[in-house]
C-alpha cells in the first residue's frame, strides 16, 4: 500500500514539474531587433532587446558589410559601464552593465545606436547586418 501511494505521489509531483516546464517554455524568448533611420548619407541603427527577463548585462556583435556602410560611432542608451566599441573587418562589438545592487531591465529596452555613413546609394545597405551575439544575464 506505501508503494502505491509513493508511486501516485511521485507520478504527481512529476505531472506538476511538467506543467511548470511547459508554462515556462511558453513565455516568450528575450531576443533583438534593428530599425534603421536614414538622414541624407548617414544611417542610424537602433538596437532594441524585446521581451527582455533581468537583463542586467550584454555582450552584441553587430556584422555589417564595409563594402557599403563606414562606421561612425557607437553608443548604449543604457546607465552603467560600458566598454568602447570593438570595431574589426565589419563587425562591431558592444558590451555593457549595471552596476550595483539594482534590478535588471525586463520588456523592452533600447541597448545600443550606431551610426554609419552610407556608401554609394546602395539600396539595401543593411542586408548584410545580423546580430550574432547576445548574451543575456
Amino acid at each position: 500500500m506505501l508503494k502505491k501511494i509513493t508511486t501516485v505521489f511521485g507520478l504527481m509531483l512529476g505531472f506538476i514539474w511538467f506543467a511548470s516546464q511547459a508554462q515556462g517554455a511558453a513565455e516568450a524568448a528575450s531576443s533583438i531587433s534593428l530599425k534603421s533611420a536614414v538622414n541624407g548619407q548617414e544611417i542610424t541603427v537602433l538596437v532594441t532587446g524585446n521581451d527582455l527577463k533581468d537583463l542586467y548585462a550584454y555582450d552584441l556583435i553587430i556584422s555589417y558589410d564595409p563594402g557599403k556602410l563606414v562606421y561612425l560611432t557607437a553608443s548604449s542608451g543604457a546607465s552603467g559601464f560600458g566598454v568602447d566599441p570593438i570595431v574589426k573587418n565589419g563587425n562591431i562589438r558592444i558590451a555593457h552593465t549595471k552596476v550595483g545592487k539594482i534590478a535588471g531591465d525586463n520588456g523592452t529596452k533600447e541597448l545600443a545606436s550606431i551610426k554609419f555613413k552610407r556608401l554609394g546609394a546602395a539600396q539595401h545597405p543593411f542586408r548584410c547586418m545580423t546580430s550574432s551575439s547576445w548574451i543575456p544575464n
